[in-house]
């Protein structure tokens, strides 16, 4: 008997196994299920002829001892640490006698991989409740790297049933080895993404393994749009292979099943955008951090929680772009070499700096982002034979110490550089840390000085430096003498800046553009707020008697001071006093009534009424205090505003901001008599 034309299957798994089949994977029946390593779901003939090509030292006689030792490394408690760092690296500690690291994937030619799928695979059918089957399983080289679970559309709580199950299946210790190994999870219900859920329930979604995270895929790249538009029909052989394994050929002259087949469905497309054989290599490649955060148990003991992230799909373009950028400073560089070998002398290259700018909203991961494209520039150059070295650059202390941490939770060996004669030796040191990891290294932009202009290479070698400038708007805008320096420190380093709000104006000031070069990738607020990164503001009018008492300041001021400009009224003292008198009663009701935990921030008119904002806010604090003993070394800031000015106007509907910070703190209730 065939399945309905009205199921999941139908509508959902079934084109999406023939999207994969015309993308280039194998189909792996369910009679060939039987070669399954049950404990792992490898695909064994793939997995041996892949190891056997890849490594050709490698003996028919060795593939059980690899399986055995794989199995192990698949049973510690380290989110599949272990294992992700011998997809990576190679396979080591194996116990094979005369081989070292044996290679399971083929990261420099993808041709050289086996890329197969296949459906309703069981995951630990030794446990008692049955395990579960993925809708779609993906092999690379015979290892079960992904899965997907489908849902026909407007089913029951949408994608966050299957996220309820995903949670339940992490904490389960008999599924630890399979979700070791598995790399990459979509769930889908084959929707558009809606933007007025709160909680995504409808769309295409990706994670990885052990994250309850889901992450919008929006495709960028111009050629891949096309690519979904115009996606072929699956060749005959594969469609009716597939229906006949799956007792599908019902559904096969159907009209709903034709438009199921469409590149462009949320399902399918998602489904190219990633798994395209290049992009699924390269999101395996640099997309995964395993990352290390301090938990605090209620006896207040301190443990590390290993957590695994998957890269957002604004980092996956923007890490996308910069490997195209340095593929362009590469051929540029070249054709120059040329040009000077050709004419006998040596010609100024045509790009005197490589540099350019990511302008990503706040809060979308910039950090994050220089982690993943260290990775992906550090193996780019090691394909041309040049070593790289890496540097943070911050203009605060506190953002070089918290930089210093989320890139040693991320794995990276970090080093702070805490003098400008530390500096000036770093600058001529050729080597890395002794660890052998990643290393990133974070300096204040104060510690670049006249002295660390351009570099001595007593070596004569060739190595590219690579510096992410951090908040890229702020104490370098104006191409300061800090600034200078960085920049001749090495005329052939990659300045890679990165900036929320890069400045626009035009003028006296230059704009970021001026400075760092072109935008190489651009993800703004709007768009933060549609992928669920960012929280969407909510309006709400103030209290009608404050209200009109404002209107009242403003009808007079208007009035009165007649030639006054907006800007101007809005901070004029007669209109400052209410105003701050509201928002002070307004906080202090909500952290009552709601949390006592809260802060708040004010978005300003002008820079003119945040300064204004802040000087009032310290007359009451001086007020609110002053029956207080002198503050201690231990207070809280229990109270905090942030008052934010916009200057300068809107752009495209983004905000060049001015900021202008004030606090104003009361001790926590645990240090009051």
């Amino acid at each position: 008997m065939g399945i309905s034309p009205f199921n999941e299957d139908s509508r959902v798994k079934i084109p999406s196994l023939l999207t994969l089949s015309t993308l280039g994977y194998g189909y792996i029946g369910s009679k060939d299920h039987k070669n399954i390593h049950p404990q792992t779901n490898i695909y064994l003939p793939s997995f041996e002829a892949a190891l056997l090509r890849l490594n050709p030292e490698l003996e028919v006689s060795h593939i059980h001892k690899l399986i055995e030792h794989i199995s192990l490394i698949l049973s510690y408690d380290d989110k599949g640490l272990a294992f992700f760092q011998a997809l990576i690296f190679g396979l080591s500690n194996h116990k094979i006698e005369g081989l070292h690291a044996l290679k399971l994937i083929d990261w420099q030619i993808i041709e050289n991989n086996i890329f197969e799928v296949t459906t309703e695979l069981s995951y630990g059918r030794d446990v008692n409740n049955g395990g579960f089957r993925p809708d779609i399983t993906l092999f690379v080289n015979g290892l079960p790297l992904s899965f997907i679970e489908v849902k026909k559309p407007d089913n029951k709580r949408g994608v966050q049933a299957e996220l309820s199950r995903l949670k339940l299946r992490f904490e389960n210790k008999h599924y630890k080895a399979y979700f070791n190994l598995t790399q990459i999870i979509i769930c889908s219900n084959n929707l558009p993404y809606d933007e007025s859920e709160i909680v995504p329930l409808s769309g295409a979604f990706y994670t990885t393994s052990y994250s309850l995270k889901l992450n919008h895929f929006r495709e960028e790249d111009e050629t891949y749009k096309g690519k979904i538009q115009t996606f072929p029909k699956p060749a005959r052989e594969s469609l009716e292979r597939i229906l006949k394994d799956t007792n599908s050929q019902a559904i096969y002259n159907t009209k709903e099943f034709e438009s199921n087949l469409a590149g462009s469905t949320p399902t399918n497309s998602l489904l190219i955008s990633l798994f395209s054989k290049e992009r699924f290599m390269f999101l395996l490649a640099y997309g995964i951090a395993f990352v290390e955060n301090n938990t605090k148990s209620p006896e207040g003991y301190i443990a590390n929680k290993l957590q695994r992230h998957i890269m957002r799909y604004p980092q996956f373009f923007a890490t996308l772009k910069i490997r195209s950028k340095l593929q362009t400073w590469i051929d540029v560089e070249q054709k120059a070499r040329q040009k000077e070998m050709l004419e006998g002398f040596k010609n100024e290259c045509e790009i005197s700096y490589k540099r350019g700018i990511i302008w990503h909203t706040q809060g979308s991961g910039k950090t994050a982002l220089s982690f993943y494209a260290l990775r992906m520039i550090k193996d780019f150059y090691t394909k041309e034979a040049i070593p790289t070295r890496f540097y943070f650059i911050v203009d605060r202390l506190d953002l070089l110490e918290q930089a210093c941490r989320e890139f040693a939770k991320r794995g990276l060996h970090t080093k702070a550089i805490d003098s400008k004669q530390s500096f000036i030796n770093e600058l001529s040191c050729m080597q890395s840390n002794t660890e052998g990891k990643d290393e990133m290294i974070v300096v204040n932009i104060q510690k670049f000085s006249q002295d660390s202009k351009e570099i001595p290479n007593p070596y004569i070698a060739k190595i590219q430096r690579v510096f992410f400038i951090d908040e890229a708007h702020r104490s370098y805008a104006d191409g300061g003498s800090n600034f200078t320096y960085l920049f001749n420190a090495d005329k052939n380093a990659i300045f890679l800046a990165l900036s929320g709000t890069p400045l626009l104006e035009k003028g006296k000031k230059k704009k970021s553009t001026d400075i760092f070069g072109p935008y190489i990738h651009k993800y703004f607020y709007n768009q933060s707020i549609q992928d669920g990164y960012t929280l969407r503001l909510i309006k709400e009018d103030i209290q009608s008697s404050y209200k009109e008492k404002l209107h009242i300041v403003l009808k007079n001021l208007s009035v009165q001071k007649g030639a006054l400009k907006a800007k101007q009224i809005y901070a004029h003292t007669s209109f400052i006093t209410p105003l701050f008198e509201y928002i002070a009663l307004d906080f202090q009701t909500s952290r009552l009534k709601l949390d006592s935990s809260i802060c708040a921030m004010v978005v300003c008119a002008s820079s003119e009424q945040a300064r204004a904002l802040y000087t009032h806010s310290l007359r009451y604090l001086q007020e609110a205090t002053s029956h207080l003993p002198p503050p201690r070394a231990s207070y809280a800031h229990s109270w905090g505003f942030s008052f934010m000015g916009t200057f300068t106007g809107i752009f495209s509907g983004h905000i060049t901001k001015h900021v202008t910070r004030g606090y104003f703190t009361k001790p926590a209730k645990e240090d009051t008599a």
